[in-house]
C-alpha cells in the first residue's frame, strides 16, 4: 500500500512539473526573435497576452503547419516531420508588430504554450486612418511605389530589417524592410540565387508567402548563379 501511495505521488509531481513547463512567457518588442521548445507530435499554441491579439502567421509550409484562428487571435502550429529538429515562422499581432519565432523541436516535450507580452504599450497614430478610405488599388500601388523608391508613403511606419527566410534550398531570401499602417503591410525582400543553374521567377509563385498576400512584385525575372532581385508584397491585415 506504502508503495501505491509514492508511485501515485511521483506521477503527480511528474504531471505538475510537466505543466509547468508547457507554458512559456516573453516580453517582446518589434523585430524581436523569440527561441522558444515544443513538442514535435502535437500542436502547439502561441498567443499575445491581454488586449493584444495575434492577426497573423506565415512560414515554410514545407517545413511546419500553422493554423490561425482569427476569433481567439492565436497560432496553433507543429512541425510536419517528426525528423524536423528546428522550424522558424513570423506572427504579426493587432498593433502590427512582427515577432521571429524560433522553435526548437522536441518528441519528449507535451503541446507547449507561448505567450507574448509587449514590452511597450502602442499608440496609433491617426494619420493612419485615411487609409481605409482611399481607393484599394491606389494604396496597394502608392505601397509598391514607395518600396521600389526606398520611401515610407505619408503614413505609414519604416522599419529596417535583416532576417533570413527559410523557403528554397536554390534561393537565399532576407526580409530587408517592413512598411505598415494600420491596412497595409509592405515586404522588401532581397533573393539571391544560389543554385549553379539560371533561375526564372514569376510573381504567382509569392502569392501564397504567408496570409493576406493582394500584391508581388519583382525587380527581375531571371537571375544567373550569384544575382539578385527585390521582391516586393503587399498585405492585408484588416
Amino acid at each position: 500500500m506504502k508503495n501505491l501511495v509514492k508511485y501515485t505521488f511521483i506521477l503527480l509531481v511528474s504531471a505538475v512539473c510537466q505543466n509547468s513547463l508547457a507554458a512559456q512567457s516573453y516580453k517582446v518588442d518589434d523585430g524581436d526573435v523569440i527561441e522558444i521548445s515544443v513538442a514535435s507530435h502535437e500542436f502547439n499554441r502561441i498567443a499575445m497576452k491581454g488586449e493584444t491579439k495575434l492577426i497573423g502567421a506565415r512560414g515554410n509550409k514545407k517545413e511546419e503547419e500553422l493554423k490561425f484562428d482569427s476569433n481567439l487571435g492565436e497560432v496553433l502550429f507543429k512541425p510536419k516531420s517528426s525528423l524536423t529538429n528546428k522550424i522558424s515562422f513570423f506572427v504579426t499581432d493587432s498593433n502590427h508588430q512582427t515577432y521571429t519565432v524560433h522553435a526548437k523541436v522536441s518528441p519528449h516535450l507535451p503541446p507547449q504554450t507561448s505567450s507574448l507580452e509587449p514590452k511597450n504599450k502602442i499608440i496609433k497614430q491617426k494619420g493612419f486612418s485615411r487609409f481605409k478610405t482611399q481607393p484599394y488599388l491606389k494604396s496597394i500601388k502608392q505601397l509598391l511605389k514607395g518600396m521600389a523608391l526606398g520611401e515610407a508613403p505619408s503614413g505609414y511606419l519604416y522599419q529596417e530589417k535583416d532576417d533570413g527566410v527559410p523557403l528554397w534550398k536554390e534561393t537565399k531570401i532576407t526580409l530587408k524592410a517592413l512598411y505598415r499602417s494600420d491596412y497595409l503591410e509592405g515586404d522588401v525582400y532581397v533573393l539571391v540565387n544560389v543554385s549553379d543553374k539560371p533561375m526564372r521567377l514569376n510573381e504567382s509563385e509569392f502569392m501564397g508567402f504567408g496570409d493576406g498576400v493582394k500584391a508581388v512584385a519583382l525587380s527581375l525575372h531571371q537571375l544567373r548563379k550569384g544575382e539578385s532581385a527585390f521582391l516586393y508584397i503587399v498585405r492585408k491585415y484588416q
